[in-house]
């Protein structure tokens, strides 16, 4: 639904793929949900600013749903919003997200992206992420902060594919490595 066409708001429900058993094909198992600003430009000379902010939502009894979400019990829920904004060829974005199980908080963290578009094709990127996980008793003992960061180069050969090329430097673990990424975008325009 879109609201004086500023808003859009999408909800989903989702059923059980039957991996716990075969009835759970009937049940809704995963409700999801996002409200999305539009989109807003800003126009001056040759400059250009946009911005773009959302916020979502997930809730799941199942323990097949968001399996990386510790549980202190069925009830799992991960949320998030998100921010982007962009001048020209630059732009950051971020993302908080955090998850909980029957009300208490498991896990929440960010990362901060920035990058600038030197050609249509060829994009150059900084990554920060930090991810905190709560110990849960008796599942989890003391958990260091999860601390990465990453550059990378980002290849668009044609619109709806991306190549991302990355280094990654693992503060936490004291690990470096690399990975080449392949994105194909189905519902490409």
């Amino acid at each position: 639904s879109t609201a004086d066409k500023r808003v859009t708001a999408v909800v989903g429900a989702f059923s059980g793929n039957g991996i716990t058993n075969a009835t759970s094909d009937s049940k809704i198992s995963l409700l999801d949900g996002k409200v999305k600003l539009l989109p807003a430009a800003f126009t001056s000379g040759t400059t250009r600013i946009e911005t773009d902010i959302s916020a979502s939502a997930e809730y799941t009894r199942d323990p097949n749903d968001l399996p990386t979400i510790p549980a202190l019990g069925r009830d799992r829920l991960l949320y998030n919003g998100q921010a982007r904004v962009s001048c020209n060829t630059v732009w950051t974005e971020g993302e908080y997200y955090a998850a909980a199980s029957n009300g208490t908080t498991v896990l929440n963290g960010f990362f901060i992206d920035a990058g600038n578009r030197l050609t249509p094709a060829v994009e150059l990127a900084l990554r920060f992420e930090w991810l905190s996980k709560h110990p849960v008793s008796g599942i989890q003992a003391s958990l260091p902060i999860d601390r990465k960061y990453l550059a990378g180069v980002n290849w668009y050969p044609i619109d709806f594919i991306k190549i991302q090329l990355n280094y990654e430097r693992d503060q936490t673990y004291s690990a470096n490595g690399g990975y080449i990424n392949f994105q194909y975008a189905v519902n490409a325009d």
